[in-house]
């Protein structure tokens, strides 16, 4: 929530935020008053209550539109860090640029952008919660895990076409194939390699991320471990 509420500047979204900030507060100290505990479920649900509204609210941000701007720079041939230059990897504009160049220009072109960075996110959260049933089995709490996820989910602006969201899928992948190496199975560990590389390619700044494969593999059994670290 604290999150969230750097991202509603506006005196209209304040207004949103504030009421159903305080009603949560006062809702959470007459159950600690009363010696009660406070389910994390109320507060995970008005998190997902705030990221809709942001979602309504929030307009063409810049951080959107230099992508598909940069894929359509290579539509038009030219050459990333030649001919431009941006920070970031040239990855996905090269992904992107096959679609722009056949699609015709239009607003609704970024409305299409957020549904699929949308569906790329549920399925994030998706293999999120399958990683923490097998590392934590019945402990884990599926409220406590959207609770964290909808406190985290704006800095990532979940619905805009980045980098982020796709080096976020194959990281989550690499991590759950990772799961599977100990035990003699060398196919989640080339996937899982090939994840993280795939991850790298989108944004390379997670590079130490790289090392969770090898970690998985020193989890298991002595035997066969050149054999896997080669993969």
């Amino acid at each position: 929530m604290i999150t969230v509420s750097l991202s509603f500047l506006k005196p209209v979204e304040i207004l949103i935020l504030l009421p159903l900030s305080a009603l949560a507060g006062a809702w959470a100290f007459a159950r600690f008053k009363n010696g009660g505990g406070v389910s994390f479920v109320p507060v995970a649900v008005l998190n997902f209550i705030l990221l809709g509204i942001w979602a309504v609210l929030i307009g063409v941000t810049h951080d959107e539109a230099v992508h598909m701007h940069l894929a359509w720079l290579i539509t038009q041939g030219l050459v990333p860090y030649r001919d431009f230059w941006q920070h970031t990897s040239p990855f996905l504009w090269v992904l992107m640029a096959p679609f722009l160049g056949w699609a015709k220009p239009s607003v609704e072109l970024f409305d299409l952008m957020r549904v699929f960075a949308g569906m790329v996110f549920l399925v994030n959260i998706l293999i999120g919660w399958q990683i923490a049933r097998l590392v934590w089995g019945e402990r884990a709490k599926l409220s406590l895990y959207l609770l964290v996820l909808s406190s985290v989910a704006m800095s990532a602006q979940f619905l805009l076409l980045r980098p982020d969201v796709f080096m976020t899928f194959f990281l989550l992948a690499a991590i759950r194939l990772s799961l599977d190496i100990p035990g003699e199975r060398p196919w989640p560990a080339f996937l899982a390699g090939i994840s993280v590389t795939l991850a790298a390619s989108f944004i390379a700044k997670q590079y130490f991320l790289c090392l969770l494969p090898v970690l998985a593999v020193f989890v298991g059994k002595k035997e066969g471990r050149a054999g896997l670290l080669a993969l």
